[in-house]
């Protein structure tokens, strides 16, 4: 049933495209007014030129529009999450446990506030990891139940990609206020006798983050994350931005729709 409305939208695509362009239909449609609606890009030598909102029942101008702003801002954030996520949560935890664990193992107070950093940011990464899987779980669960979207949907996509830009945001700045104080964890390191017993991939990891300190602080400056001290009033804040994420190009978006 499901596959048969895609195909239906896909064949009314067609009524507006233009010589050869190829016609792309989001999997998952929105709901209103009793009718899903499908989004729509026109795409032609691999760059969108145009975009419907597209009903396999009969569409209602005002439903649709409706419609668009669920699905714009739900696929606008998904994107976001994959762009910004798929690498950052991908990074080895070994980097970070394998010191952990020799410093447990021989534990020494010159270690110890570099041990506390390095265990600081492995919460906030493995936070990161969890918040990004947890998303393709929920996305693979949406493609399983062959469903429309729903508000708690858009919503899972709003909370997820405040949750990474905010838990993005202290691990570079965690990393980079900190990074005399891992220099120097670096040389303390060699004097116990513990850095030797790092691969050469996790001490190259180290040594590349002191030589990013700059570009760290940079990056911590340009990201456009709403600060706040409190933790939980920074995420709701960064939540609440999300919800208006790329409105501006949502409505330019709205007027070029072709259909409806």
């Amino acid at each position: 049933m499901f596959n048969r409305k895609k195909l239906t939208v896909k064949r009314k695509a067609r009524r507006t495209r233009q010589w050869f362009e190829k016609v792309h239909v989001y999997p998952f449609p929105a709901e209103e007014g009793g009718e899903e609606y499908f989004l729509v890009d026109y795409i032609k030598a691999r760059q969108v030129t145009g975009y419907a909102v597209i009903s396999p029942g009969q569409e209602i101008s005002k439903d649709a529009l409706k419609a668009h702003q669920k699905l714009f801002l739900f696929y606008s954030l998904t994107s976001k999450i994959k762009e910004d996520g798929r690498m950052r949560a991908g990074i080895n935890l070994d980097f970070f446990q394998a010191p952990l664990k020799l410093m447990g193992k021989e534990p020494a107070p010159a270690l110890t506030e570099g041990y506390q950093t390095i265990e600081t940011v492995l919460a906030l990464q493995l936070k990161y990891r969890t918040a990004y899987e947890n998303f393709q779980k929920h996305l693979a669960e949406l493609e399983s139940a062959k469903r429309p979207l729903t508000a708690a949907d858009v919503q899972e996509a709003v909370e997820t990609a405040a949750m990474l830009d905010v838990l993005q945001y202290e691990i570079i700045r965690t990393l980079s206020e900190k990074s005399a104080l891992l220099d120097n964890w670096v040389e303390q390191m060699k004097t116990e006798k513990l850095w030797e017993r790092l691969n050469k991939s996790q001490q190259v990891f180290y040594i590349q983050l002191l030589k990013n300190e700059e570009l760290m602080k940079e990056e911590s400056r340009r990201m456009t994350v709403v600060k706040n001290d409190n933790p939980d009033k920074m995420l709701q804040l960064n939540t609440d931005k999300m919800k208006t994420y790329k409105r501006k190009e949502q409505i330019e978006q709205e007027k070029a729709l072709r259909q409806p």
